[in-house]
């Protein structure tokens, strides 16, 4: 029998019907095992992109990154604070605030917003000119963009939990060849920017169901 027969075959003994699980179980220990054998498959099943309608997900990022703009080299933190709602049907909104943590302060910028289809690109004008589009699969929400130079890839991923649905969230950036970095427009005052490393030091995601009006 090959790894991968066997392994599914052990996954469909372990992920047993509750009502085969309940003849087995003989002898009361066995009740705590049952649970946690339910729990294990509840939390292996893949969430749909329709289970997200009326979701709201709250999303901070921060990452470290070494910038060059007006002629000078630094580091700092930016940080991504994002707003998403799902729904009605393959609608997707998006509120965007970047906040930078400079060595001349803290600086906040506007907040901008976005509407969406599912897979549906379309352009964008945060960080300078370029297209963005969101995609779902395999229990993954993923937002693709593209700068002057470049891109951003932003992927929340969501799981089951013994209280409901739970995110997770990272971005990284994606160079394009030839070009020395990520070429944009500062999100917080336009200015030319090139970001020349950048890597994710934090993130937290938040998810909360909310109805959909009309329903």
């Amino acid at each position: 029998m090959s790894s991968r027969n066997k392994q599914h075959r052990d996954d469909a003994m372990t992920c047993a019907p509750r009502s085969r699980l309940r003849l087995r179980a003989r002898r009361r220990w066995a009740l705590p095992l049952l649970l946690l054998v339910a729990t294990s498959c509840l939390a292996g099943e893949t969430v749909t992109f329709a289970e997200l309608e009326g979701a709201v997900i709250e999303i901070k990022l921060l990452r470290q990154q070494r910038i060059s703009r007006e002629g000078r080299e630094f580091s700092h933190q930016f940080q991504s604070d994002r707003k998403i709602e799902i729904g009605p049907g393959d609608r997707v909104l998006s509120w965007f605030t970047p906040t930078a943590y400079t060595p001349k302060g803290t600086r906040t910028g506007k907040t901008s917003y976005g509407f969406f289809m599912l897979e549906q690109p379309r352009n964008v004008t945060t960080s300078g000119s370029g297209y963005g589009v969101w995609l779902f699969a395999d229990s993954k929400l993923t937002f693709l963009r593209t700068f002057h130079g470049g891109g951003l890839k932003m992927v929340v991923t969501f799981a089951r939990g013994p209280g409901g649905l739970t995110c997770s969230a990272d971005e990284t950036f994606a160079r394009e060849e030839g070009v020395p970095g990520i070429v944009l427009e500062s999100a917080i005052d336009g200015v030319p920017a090139t970001v020349l490393s950048a890597k994710q030091i934090s993130g937290n995601c938040r998810f909360a169901k909310l109805p959909i009006s009309g329903q």
